[in-house]
This record gives structure tokens, sequence and C-alpha cells, in this order.
């Protein structure tokens, strides 16, 4: 217990009235004497303000906010299985956006903005300035990387590919919602990584906005914010990679390799030539396997053909070289060839393995890399089977049990089965014997 205080005569405690004498001194007399008691420590913790950065530190950071310039933010990286265009190519760089509505939006939406805008720069820009750049006739982002003299460098981030102009022709970007718009376009490289060479350059560039391809391969590179990839052709199936390596190889090499067929000497190939047991090897009663779907126009009877995962590199090289050898003989297969004879056919613009079935007026032939059988008529391009070319089989027909996998994929597509060509799946496979027809069960889509 606290010991009681003792009342005065007024009756009010002691301590009471010591803290009264207190408030009614002068102002002046309680500092001092405050000032001789020296500071309360409690007090002076709780009044203390918070810990402020080294006036150093202060002095950086405030340097780095007013110099800081607000730049141009990328979308995420599109995953494995999307379709792509190539924008542009540049050294050992490709630049690629997603094949969709919303890179069409943003090129439009920066192209109609611009022509809202009749003035031009009056003054040079600065390094890292966000502009509008003239090419090809209309103005698209840029950003400025060099100024000297009258001329400006710039970069259009959604394509990637460079260019050195007048300043003066160039023009602000009010809108800020399309100054600072999420960029869609990417960098990457090949795996190969080296240096294209003026024909590779060229090739490459002819794929540019013209041809779709399917991201197969993204890796992080040794180039920080630039990806390693390979390419698949959505409709020739080669991959890119591959193709950008057989356009290096020494052409000694190919030019002994490559060879037209000689009409006077040729030997013709048989159907029984051809061989399938890598297919029949690697399939076993439900065992699961990946597969890349290479045509699918013939879902309707639940049937596609398709490549086994594992072999899609060689089916790919094959693929290049079927064009190459069609470019390259001159020599048309008069008179067309013979039942079961191996020839190569130009079918929708591509060159492509095929056995002619029938000699009747149908004239009907296989293609041994589609899966498919079609009528070609006298007018389609025909070349006599190339001896160095393989008699390997890669692709096969395999009915799907269900096909409701495939059907969902296909949504938002207009129903198109062209949409599956490209699509890997793991299934099931296995060999029915009563139909003689190999089977497959989808267990999931791992690519799109």
């Amino acid at each position: 217990m606290q010991p009681e205080q003792t009342p005065n005569r007024a009756g009010v405690p002691e301590d009471s009235k010591k803290a009264v004498q207190q408030q009614q001194q002068p102002q002046h007399q309680q500092q001092k004497r405050e000032q001789n008691q020296g500071p309360n420590p409690t007090q002076a913790a709780s009044n203390a303000s918070p810990q402020q950065p080294s006036s150093m530190l202060l002095k950086r950071m405030q340097k780095k906010a007013a110099t800081a310039k607000r730049a141009i933010a990328y979308d995420p990286f599109p995953p494995v299985g999307t379709k792509v265009a190539i924008s542009s190519v540049s050294n050992k760089l490709l630049y690629i956006h997603e094949v969709n509505d919303a890179f069409l939006s943003l090129v439009t939406r920066c192209i109609k903005h611009a022509d809202e805008i009749d003035e031009t720069l009056q003054q040079p820009p600065h390094e890292s300035d966000i502009v509008f750049a003239p090419f090809d006739d209309c103005y698209y982002r840029a950003v400025v990387t060099k100024v000297e003299g009258n001329n400006s460098t710039v970069m259009f981030p959604d394509f990637g590919n460079v260019l050195t102009l007048p300043w003066s022709e160039m023009k602000e970007i009010r809108d800020v919602s399309v100054k600072y718009a999420n960029c869609l376009t990417h960098a990457v490289a090949l795996r190969e990584g080296a240096p294209f060479s003026a024909a590779v350059e060229q090739f490459l560039n002819e794929l540019v906005e013209a041809h779709q391809f399917e991201l197969t391969l993204v890796e992080d590179g040794p180039t920080p914010g630039v990806k390693t990839v390979e390419l698949r052709h959505v409709e020739s199936q080669y991959l890119l990679g591959a193709k950008v390596r057989s356009m290096t190889t020494p052409a000694v090499k190919k030019a002994i390799k490559l060879e037209a067929t000689d009409p006077a000497t040729y030997k013709p190939v048989y159907d029984t030539e051809f061989d399938d047991t890598s297919i029949r090897s690697v399939i076993q009663q439900h065992e699961e396997h990946e597969l890349v779907i290479v045509e699918a126009s013939e879902l309707e009877n639940k049937q596609i053909a398709a490549i086994f995962a594992k072999s899609e590199v060689a089916f790919a090289n094959m693929m290049r070289e079927c064009q190459e050898y069609g470019q390259l003989d001159r020599n048309e297969y008069f008179g067309e060839p013979e039942v079961n004879y191996g020839c190569l056919v130009n079918y929708e613009g591509a060159w492509v393995r095929a056995i002619r079935l029938t000699s009747d007026c149908e004239n009907q032939f296989f293609l041994l890399d589609l899966g498919l059988v079609c009528q070609l008529d006298s007018s389609c391009p025909k070349r006599r089977y190339p001896p160095g070319l393989t008699r390997k089989l890669f692709c096969s027909e395999f009915v799907v049990e269900n096909i409701e996998f495939l059907k969902k994929e296909m949504k938002g597509t207009s129903n198109l089965t062209d949409s599956l060509r490209g699509l890997k799946l793991k299934a099931k496979v296995f060999f029915d014997e009563e139909t003689e027809a190999y089977r497959i069960k989808i267990i999931s889509i791992i690519k799109r």
C-alpha cells in the first residue's frame, strides 16, 4: 500500500500543493528549473524524429528521382505454344510479337493519334525521349537513342527496327496512354546465337510479318531482356533454328548433298522402300507419348496426322530438304509417276513427299508427311524422288478417341482445323489390331 499523504491545513495533499505552485510560477522560472534538471530521457526519446538517411544518400536519391525518365514497360513474355510473327531482324536478334488483336490495336492507336497532330518538333529531342517518328508513310512510337546535329537515331519499340532521320520530322506524343502503353514486341535470339550471315538475314527479312511461327522453346539468354527461343513454322512445320543452321553450312557440303535428279540415270523409288519402323517401334500398348499435330483436316472422321515430338527436329530437317530439292530440280516429271512410285509434289505452295495411288483419271496421291490423300491434276508440279532424300517416315494417322480436347482448342478460331497444326499434346498411343489403326486418347494439351 502507498503511504497516505498528510493533508495540510487547507486539506490539500502536499504533492498537489506543489503542483499548483509550479503552475502559478512565471514561465521563465519553470524553464530555468527544467534546464537545471536536464532533459527527461523518456520524453526525449518520444519526441525524437524518425531516423533520416545520410545526407549523401539523400542527395543521391533526390538526384536520381529528378533525372529519371518514365520508360515504356513491356508486357510479360508470351509462353511456349503462342503464335507469333517476326517484326524485324537485326544482326543476331529477332523481334517478335503475338499474333492477336492487341498488337494491331496498339499500332492503330499510334497511327490515329499521330494523324491528329500536325506540328513537328521545333527543338531537338533528348536521348531516351519517346516521340512519333515516320516510317513507310506512317508515324509510330520511337525512342531516341542518339542526337547528332539535325539528325536523330531512333528505335521503334513496337517493331524493333532502328532508323536515323531528321528530328524535325518527328512529332510529340501528347496522349500519355499511347506514349507509355505497354510494348508487346520482344527481342529474342535463336539458340545458335551467332550473327546472321547476309543470306540468312535476307531469308529472315522475307518472313517479316508474312509468316506465323509457334514458340516451342523459351529460355533465359545471356543478354538481359533477351530470351533464347526456338520457333516452328506453323504451315511448313520446319524449325527456324534448324533452317538457319542449314543455311550457314558451308556451300561446298550443301552442293555435294543436294543434286538435281538426272532423268537419264534416274531409278524409281518404290513405296516398299519407305521405312516406318521409327513409328512402329515407339508404339506400345497404352504407353504415353508426346505428339505434334501436322494436319487435322479430317477431324470430322476423328482422325489427325501427327509426328512424335522427339522426331520433330529430324522431321523439320527433312521438310526443309524437300523444299530445297524441289526448287533445285527443274526437270518436270513428265508422263506422271507410275503407281506406287515415290515423288515430290507441290502441294499448297510447299514441296512434300508423295506416292501415286491410282493410274485412272483421278490421279490420287498419298502425301507421306501430311497423312492426306488428294487429287492432283497434270498441271500440279511434280519432281522425281531425289536419291539423296531420306526414305524414313515420321508422320502417321491416328484415330482420336476423345476429340473434345481438340474441339475445345478450336474455339475462337471459327472452328478452323488449321489452327490445330503445330499443337503439341500428350496421349496414350496404341495399335488397334482389329482395325489395324493407330489410336490415341488425349491426356492433356502441352502447348498452344
